[in-house]
């Protein structure tokens, strides 16, 4: 008998002390993780795991054991000790210290509903057959990565063509790429086209892991996506004072129903991006041709001439508030739209609406406030109204700007750079609201900052142009 207690005295203070140990180590472990920001990414997270599980079978055994002893011996100081191990259970289920193990499994299990605004994003990306010397970037939307700089985060080489990128980040749908440093060297996708702007909803920790089998030589380009509907005429290069050549084209709108004249024109920016998928920067087009297809022959608007302005490699000087942005659009309403009202046989009566995106919803703007004779709506999707130490809307309030009556649609999305859009946006509105301007403001939720985005919703934003526009104007 003496023997059997010897045994059991053991067993329970070995388990005693494995419990004790397990606990205090996890616990360590725990807030030194939280300490340094790290979260379930930590290689350690299901170290901490095993070694709370320990201690909580070393706590059953030992109430097991204690349970034993009472119902064979009747021992009252055995059913009194068994509470122990109950209680510490019971302690750690509810105890609401976030540098426990605790706070690590809610975490885990509830990451989308923390009260932190930030996270850890880590990208592990093979690259088979890639020098272990080369440097692999990550290209994105976030600010923290210098907003689509090609080398804005960089990679470190893990062994077995394995690279990584941590990087803590502020929860926020965002866009990314990789590539070896700069634009001409993206990864491509199994294909061998540029692969598109992948898009994440960082809500939580998060792993991604990737596979870029080729990068581009400088000589891939993105997917041909879609194709050209009716009749796209090139008129080739022109140019005006001070303005490089550029490309320009027109889309011929088909006969409606009742055979009407053409009454409107629609002057766009970006004109490459707009029409033909071939000539569009990413391989993708807004789609207005099929837009106003369908639009002319539904008689749901008039036949409308699209005029497609293509942009040059001075496009933020072009679409800018500075003087080139002034001779630009003077240009286009004193000289290129009287030459195609005449080419094509447009009376000067047909109503003219400007649309652009970004710095073209921007000079779409100015447009307006330098032309508003010549103009009766502007379509500004996702406009650089502000962005960094720039506010058109603040030099507009300084400049006593009094506002006119050309119908003016504003939209924004929430991803990516778009989220850095939005005050200059919401600062515009309200300024044209106080002036009362003739406007509106559109959130486009999980709306991106591309050609396909704004192309899905231009039908909105044009019908309301038209339905909103100054009926006396001339």
């Amino acid at each position: 008998m003496r023997i059997w207690l010897a045994l059991w005295l053991m067993v329970t203070t070995v388990l005693e002390g494995v419990a004790a140990f397990s606990l205090l180590v996890a616990l360590g472990m725990s807030a030194m993780a939280f300490d340094s920001g790290e979260l379930y990414l930590n290689p350690g997270f299901w170290m901490i795991i095993g070694l709370m599980l320990m201690a909580m079978l070393s706590l059953v055994a030992f109430m097991v054991l204690q349970w034993i002893l009472f119902f064979v011996k009747k021992d009252k100081m055995a059913l009194r000790a068994s509470l122990f191990p109950i209680g510490v259970m019971v302690i750690l289920a509810f105890l609401p210290v976030e540098n426990t193990v605790v706070g690590w499994i809610n975490r885990f299990e509830h990451a989308e509903q923390a009260e932190n605004t930030e996270g850890v994003l880590l990208f592990r990306v093979v690259a088979p057959g890639l020098s272990p010397d080369s440097t692999l970037f990550l290209a994105g939307s976030p600010g923290e990565w210098g907003q689509w700089k090609p080398d804005g985060q960089r990679f470190e080489y893990r062994g077995n063509d394995a690279w990584e990128c941590r990087t803590p980040l502020e929860f926020q749908q965002l866009e990314y790429k990789f590539t070896l440093g700069s634009w001409k060297h993206e990864a491509l996708d199994e294909n061998g086209f540029i692969r598109p702007n992948a898009l994440l909803d960082f809500k939580k920790d998060t792993l991604i892991v990737d596979t870029v089998k080729a990068w581009n030589d400088g000589s891939s380009s993105p997917p041909i996506v879609g194709q050209i509907t009716g009749q796209l005429d090139a008129l080739g290069s022109k140019s005006g004072p001070g303005l490089l050549p550029r490309d320009v084209w027109v889309w011929v709108p088909p006969a409606s129903p009742s055979n009407a004249p053409i009454t409107r024109i629609l002057l766009m920016h970006d004109g490459q991006n707009v029409a033909d998928p071939a000539t569009s920067s990413f391989g993708v087009d807004w789609g207005v041709d099929e837009c106003l297809d369908s639009l002319v022959r539904q008689e749901r608007v008039p036949r409308t001439l699209l005029v497609a302005v293509a942009c040059t490699e001075e496009r933020s000087e072009d679409y800018g508030p500075g003087a080139q942005g002034r001779r630009y659009v003077d240009w286009l309403m004193e000289d290129l739209l009287p030459e195609i009202r005449h080419d094509y046989g447009v009376s000067e009566s047909a109503r003219v609406t400007v649309a652009g995106s970004s710095m073209g919803g921007l000079i779409s703007f100015i447009a307006a406030e330098r032309h508003p004779d010549k103009l009766s709506s502007v379509i500004c999707m996702s406009p650089a109204f502000a962005y960094k130490n720039f506010s058109y809307p603040d030099s507009l309030r300084d400049r006593q700007w009094p506002g006119n009556d050309v119908a003016m649609w504003l939209d924004n999305g929430d991803v990516g750079l778009e989220n850095d859009l939005w005050p200059g946006v919401e600062a515009m509105y309200g300024l044209l609201r106080e002036w009362d301007q003739p406007c509106t403001l559109v959130n486009i939720g999980s709306g991106r900052h591309f050609e396909s985005d704004w192309g899905a919703r231009f039908d909105m934003a044009y019908l309301w142009a038209l339905a909103n526009e100054d009926p006396d104007r001339p």
